[in-house]
């Protein structure tokens, strides 16, 4: 897991950055969610692994993250994934090892991450692809 400080640098300036590449560079991905407190919308760029119609984002700052406690108190938000916006629901936080088979690039993330959400994802009854 990354120290609290680098998330703060992430937020201000890294996440800036990265917003409009990880839409659609893989393994990166947006995460759509709103503020628990404030209803404020926010994107947020993190790396996700396609398994099926499930998504797993890595929890790189571990699961007290402002964006994973928004998703889970609203039960769900939005992701967008290779340029496709689909809506994300049926979140799990789990730990790395129970998270399941992942591809050699999501096995090497985990290294550095405790937790993983698992969560459904799917676009107007279709599967996120």
């Amino acid at each position: 897991m990354f120290p609290r400080r680098l998330a703060h640098v992430n937020r201000v300036l890294t996440n800036r950055l990265m917003r409009p590449v990880a839409c659609v560079l893989p393994p990166l991905a947006v995460i759509e969610h709103r503020g628990r407190r404030t209803g404020r919308a926010y994107r947020t760029p993190v790396f996700a692994f396609r398994r099926g119609e499930e998504i797993i984002v890595v929890l790189s700052y571990g699961t007290q993250s402002d964006w994973p406690r928004n998703l889970v108190a609203a039960r769900g938000g939005g992701v967008i994934r290779l340029g496709r916006r689909g809506s994300l629901d049926g979140l799990q936080i789990v730990p790395v090892a129970d998270a399941g088979p992942l591809s050699p690039l999501g096995r090497f993330s985990c290294r550095f991450a405790t937790h993983a959400m698992i969560g459904k994802v799917g676009r107007a009854g279709e599967p996120f692809r």
